[in-house]
């Protein structure tokens, strides 16, 4: 399987809450079963983390520089 065809990008950087979490919480609605959303955040989102355990999902999140965070997400099989 080729990651980039299952993988749907989201830069959120520069919106103001609560645009980011919501733009998020779209995209995940649409998410196909086998594709990732790669969101692209100014910060951590730690409200985020909660709600997508809620919702079923696995998520692993990275620091890439000041003000660049990124959260990759799936659905758990």
């Amino acid at each position: 399987m080729n990651l980039s065809e299952h993988e749907v990008n989201l830069d959120v950087r520069g919106l103001l809450p609560p645009e980011p979490l919501e733009r998020v919480m779209h995209a995940l609605g649409t998410l196909e079963p086998d594709h990732q959303l790669l969101v692209v955040l100014d910060r951590e989102p730690f409200p985020l983390y909660g709600m997508l355990i809620e919702k079923g999902f696995e998520f692993v999140g990275e620091t890439i520089a000041p003000r660049h965070h990124e959260v990759r997400v799936w659905r758990k099989h």
